[in-house]
């Protein structure tokens, strides 16, 4: 025993050290190092239940797709097929030739914005300047206009975990003033934009309280040009070059911090993955008027991306971190107007708006809408609409003509992308194929918009799964043991554990679909199955030593079928309070019989009795225990009934129809006329195995016992052979015809007695009047109507004993009137 625990214990151990594994974070998709193995304990099982564990996770996440609402919150705006298609065609030659130039971008961008979108995430690659050059407003510039004059514009970026390569950045002997503000804000991050759009180094350098923006020239020719493109007027403002000016120095990946960085509070820094280095988009494209996020997904093992990273360190030269978010991060708090997350109680809030499941890293899973990717890259999201509705919509507008198409975006946020075939970044997701990059940005946005998410348990819970879920196996296996005995029942057995781990996958479902937690399903699974496979075999040696138990110690003492079933199902011989109906049955004068009978007459017509007895009994699946002359049956223990009222009911007339079958022949082999008087209760009762180490005996104990003896003795005072009580006749259904005979106090409480007469359609012709006025008689002696009620029983005396002895009963009324606060009740002590 001890030695099976210590190998079970380390089965578990092993099972527990493998779902712990499953906690290794995924990898953001810029990331080329392995991950940190955090709570990592290597196992032999390590890798096989992580790959289970995604597999159950990604089932999981198509049923909450299969039950949730397709993302209609977020439209995906693609350049597809279609578009490109219908663009060559187009008289415009801007659009025919792709790639488009900036200008015409900023113009789809802006018509979205006069659509009505709310936020619009350009998931676009713009990490260079323009193709296109000439024209007063250059290419970039103009795009740069249309993000400022469209409101809630988000433009992704993109990182890597690799060092940057080494850049040479030319060094300018002067510096020519292009600005001084009052403070460190947008304006300065426009200045900032506006000089190294003109690819000159940039410099914001603090000066008692105020913020100076300096550009670094070669020459005072070079400082006079630049400040005509910057738009200033008047001789420039040169000073030469120092080297306390280099910690000033704004690079492009400065400035995109700078609009791009977010206040966190309550995320653990440390645990934020760092990116080494930053693809900026085009400087003259980076200004305080849109937000940045980064467009990395997190990617499992498996390749498949199922969860953002929703944050990302970056640490500046001078050592100072800072918090990019990602690109449906950005999106959720251009929509709030804010720059602040919060991580609380397992939750990313964006301050202003709603928050998401994430870990202190900001980390979050992705809850899917749908179960399947949808046409058109879209994914999990409603709609996904060519981008060509939106640039007839543009070129409608300027030549002042209806609009070609109504595409329904207001206030909703849109994702502006590539969707064409072979087109940017279709990761493997659990949705399958059809899901483009922008999808999966679109689907985390949705997630922000409904604040709702995949919240993962806490480690303690999924430890506490697999060692319970191990227990369970180990249980099972014990409490099914005994159906291996056979083909079937080595099936049953294996379906028992067949349908435990169908219920914790159910279980497992129902947390995330309903509640959307994420319990780990995979390692308490195996724990589960090496237990039940370790216990089921340990459990088959106890089983063949507790058959040989039962049936060479138990089955000496207690009756053959009660040794069976503890053989079957060790559990009915536990002491447990089970409802049942008992009946009460004894010999009418039995002492008479003890003084008149022989010795061996009496036994011989005894062992007659309890045998006939005892076999209606078990035929009904009632159990028997014999006390003197007294023989108690119950129905429903150990095996439970669900009807036993009923069953007790057909037994107890079946017995009163036998007895008077075999009297005149008993009389006949015995020399006496043997008369049973029974009755009939129900209630809960302590039922169990009880007795010594030397005899044990199945039986029942408690009130409903002792209630159903003192009923069989109210017999004496009623002239009945049959009583029930009332709960037994509830109980008993409309099967069976009873009539009303008292309410007594037994038991601490009122107890309507009733005669059980027979089943409905058996009653003699002679009781049909009698039955008739039955109740309304009783009824006229509660009222203390003697006289009426004295008429109705000596009507009828003649052919009912039990009429007669009420009209016994009521005389004694008559002559001795009850209390003036009698209610009715009569005493099990005399009839009167």
């Amino acid at each position: 025993m001890l030695g099976f625990s210590l190998f079970q214990a380390a089965v578990l151990g092993s099972a527990v050290g493998a779902i712990v594994s499953a906690r290794v974070p995924p990898t953001p998709g810029f990331r080329d190092e392995e991950p940190p193995r955090r709570f990592r304990i290597r196992t032999f099982l390590g890798a096989p239940i992580d790959a289970l564990e995604r597999s159950l996770l990604d089932w999981r996440l198509h049923e909450v797709g299969r039950r949730s609402e397709p993302a209609r919150d977020v439209v995906l705006v693609g350049v597809d097929d279609e578009t490109l298609a219908n663009a060559r065609e187009d008289p415009h030659p801007d659009v025919s030739v792709w790639p488009w130039p900036r200008a015409l971008l900023g113009g789809l961008v802006g018509q979205l914005g006069r659509e009505g979108a709310s936020t619009v995430v350009l998931d676009w690659a713009l990490d260079s300047g323009s193709p296109r050059v000439g024209g007063e407003i250059s290419d970039d510039e103009q795009l740069r206009r249309a993000l400022d004059a469209t409101p809630g514009t988000v433009l992704g970026f993109s990182l890597s975990a690799a060092p940057p390569p080494a850049v040479v950045r030319p060094l300018r002997p002067s510096l020519v003033l292009v600005g001084t503000e009052e403070s460190d804000g947008p304006a300065v991050t426009e200045l900032l934009r506006r000089v190294l759009a003109s690819k000159a180094p940039a410099f914001a350098v603090p000066e008692g309280g105020r913020v100076r923006v300096w550009a670094g020239v070669s020459s005072a020719d070079e400082a006079r040009q630049l400040t005509r493109r910057l738009g200033g007027a008047g001789t420039p403002q040169l000073r030469d070059f120092g080297a306390a000016d280099r910690a000033f120095q704004v690079t492009p990946e400065d400035l995109l911090v700078r609009v791009a960085s977010v206040e966190a509070q309550g995320v653990d820094v440390d645990a934020v993955p760092l990116a080494r280095s930053l693809d900026v988009p085009a400087s003259v494209l980076v200004g305080a008027g849109s937000r940045y996020g980064h467009t990395a997904l997190a990617v499992d093992p498996d390749g498949k991306v199922r969860g953002v990273q929703h944050l990302v360190r970056w640490v500046s030269p001078q050592g100072r971190p800072y918090l990019l978010p990602s690109l449906a991060l950005a999106g959720a708090l251009a929509r709030a107007k804010s720059r602040e997350v919060v991580w609380s109680e397992g939750r990313l809030l964006v301050v202003g708006g709603k928050g998401i499941p994430a870990d202190r890293s900001g980390y979050a899973l992705i809850r899917w809408d749908a179960a399947e990717g949808g046409r058109d890259g879209r994914g999990s999201l409603e709609r996904a609409i060519s981008a060509w509705r939106f640039v007839q919509n543009f070129y409608d507008a300027q030549e002042g003509v209806p609009a070609h198409a109504r595409n329904d975006v207001q206030r909703r946020a849109v994702v502006l992308a590539e969707t064409f075939r072979n087109s940017g970044s279709w990761p493997a997701t659990p949705l399958g194929d059809g899901v483009s990059h922008a999808a999966v940005v679109g689907q985390a946005l949705e997630n922000w918009i409904d604040g709702a998410g995949i919240l993962r348990a806490p480690v303690r819970s999924d430890v506490l799964a697999t060692f319970a879920l191990a227990f369970a196996g180990g249980f099972l296996a014990l409490g099914f043991s005994g159906l291996f005995r056979s083909a079937v029942g080595a099936l049953l057995y294996v379906l028992s554990a067949v349908a435990a781990v169908v219920l914790w996958l159910f279980w497992v479902r129902r947390l995330m679909v309903v509640d959307g937690v994420w319990l780990a399903a995979g390692g308490p699974l195996v724990a589960f199955g090496l237990a039940w496979l370790i216990t089921g075999r340990y459990a088959l040696r106890t089983e063949r030593q507790m058959r040989d138990f039962v049936y060479g110690a138990l089955g000496r003492y207690v009756s053959p079928d009660i040794a069976d079933q503890v053989f079957r199902n060790v559990a009915l011989m536990r002491p447990q309070r089970r409802e049942v109906t008992l009946c009460f049955a004894d010999l009418d004068g039995f002492r008479r019989l003890h003084q008149l009978l022989p010795p061996e007459v009496l036994v011989d017509l005894l062992n007659t009795y309890f045998g006939e007895l005892t076999h209606l009994v078990r035929q009904t699946g009632g159990h028997v225990e014999y006390a003197g002359d007294a023989l108690i049956a119950f129905w429903g223990a150990p095996v439970r009934l669900d009807r036993h009222g009923p069953v007790a009911c057909r037994t107890a007339l079946s017995i009163r129809a036998e007895l008077n079958r075999l009297r005149p022949e008993w009389q006949r082999r015995f020399g006496v006329e043997v008369h049973a008087r029974m009755a009939l209760h129900t209630g809960e009762v302590v039922a169990g195995d009880m007795g010594s180490a030397l005899k044990s005996n199945y039986t029942v104990l408690g009130e409903p016992v002792a209630i159903a003896g003192r009923l069989e003795r109210a017999n004496r005072l009623y002239g009945t052979d049959l009583l029930a009580s009332g709960e037994t006749q509830r109980r008993a259904g409309d099967e069976f015809v009873f009539r009303e005979f008292d309410v007594v106090t037994v038991g601490g409480g009122p107890q309507t007695i009733y005669e059980l007469v027979c089943r409905r359609g058996e009653v003699a012709p002679p009781l049909v009047p009698v039955l008739q006025g039955w109740t309304e008689a009783l009824a006229r002696v509660r009222r203390r109507d003697f006289a009426r009620a004295l008429a109705f029983f000596q009507q009828h005396a003649g052919v009912d004993a039990v009429s007669a002895r009420w009209a016994e009963r009521v005389r004694g009324y008559q002559a001795s009137p009850p209390p003036p606060d009698w209610d009715g009740r009569g005493d099990l002590r005399r009839p009167g």
